[in-house]
């Protein structure tokens, strides 16, 4: 559970193609295009837009939980 908090709170659109990052509590990041948003920093994870313009994993750290938990 401690690599969690470690995560970056970070969506990429995939309607423009920006990474946006929440990097504190209450920092609420839309992405030039405002097709989406994120906030909430480590404290709490809240994403919102458009479900076919969200990538949740822009740099693959959910992937790589993942292939820890599996060794």
């Amino acid at each position: 559970m401690e690599s969690m908090s470690k995560m970056r709170n970070a969506i990429r659109c995939l309607k423009c193609n920006n990474v946006i990052e929440s990097k504190h509590r209450h920092d609420l990041q839309r992405c030039p295009c405002g097709a989406c948003f994120v906030d909430g920093g480590n404290d709490y994870r809240r994403i919102g837009g458009d479900p076919d313009y969200i990538d949740m994993d822009p740099y693959g750290e959910y992937a790589q939980l993942k292939e820890q938990d599996d060794e």
